[in-house]
Formats: C-alpha cells, structure tokens, sequence
C-alpha cells in the first residue's frame, strides 16, 4: 500500500481538527459534570475524576482516529 502526501496532509488536518473538537467538547462536558456532581467525601470526588479522565482518554483516542482516518480519506478525494 502506497502512502499519498494529500493524504497524509488530510490526516494532520483531521489531527488538528480532532485536537480541537477534542478541547472544545471535553471543556464543555466537563463543566456539566463537575456541576451536577455532588459526593459526600473527597474520596469519592477524586475516584469520579479518576473515572471521567480514563473515560475522556479514550474519547480522545477515538477522535483522533475516525477524525485521521476522514481527512486521510478527504486528503485522497481532493488531491488525488
């Protein structure tokens, strides 16, 4: 399989795009969560941080590939 430099300039496109969406959506949903959150002890407070960061690791890798992956696709379509 043959690697195109569109391509791979599609994949850091989708890259910086996955950063992004990442920053933007993440901020916001945490900013939800931390509000509606209410644990009796630390102890609690700290393990649900714990959780949600594990949680958003993986969101994480999962834009970051489907959004390579599009722009690698997009990179392909439009340069050829």
């Amino acid at each position: 399989m043959e690697i195109s430099l569109p391509g791979v300039v599609g994949a850091l496109i989708g890259l910086l795009v996955a950063i992004i969406d990442y920053r933007v959506i993440t901020g916001i949903v945490r900013g939800k969560l931390r509000e509606r959150r209410r644990f009796a002890s630390i102890e609690e407070n700290e393990k649900a941080e714990r959780q949600m960061d594990l949680v958003f690791q993986v969101v994480f890798a999962v834009t970051v590939v489907a959004f390579m992956a599009i722009g690698y696709w997009f990179g392909l379509t439009i340069g050829g």
